[in-house]
């Protein structure tokens, strides 16, 4: 082999370990990303659902 070759071959391992520690350090972001959207949609749609009542019942109530 070539000094190329061997120099090709190191820049093909230096990116597949860059590739390797990217993925390693946003893939755990990516979930967790998810996960706080996930949570956000389904608080949005308590804190809807609670308005909703909270508004319905304003009309129901009697006073005297």
């Amino acid at each position: 082999m070539s000094v190329f070759q061997y120099s090709a071959e190191a820049y093909r391992l230096l990116l597949t370990l860059v590739d390797l520690i990217i993925k390693s350090v946003f893939e755990p972001l990516r979930l967790i990303g998810l996960s706080v959207l996930l949570l956000c949609i389904g608080g949005g749609l308590w804190l809807f659902m609670f308005w909703l009542r909270r508004r319905g019942r304003a009309g129901t109530t009697t006073r005297g």
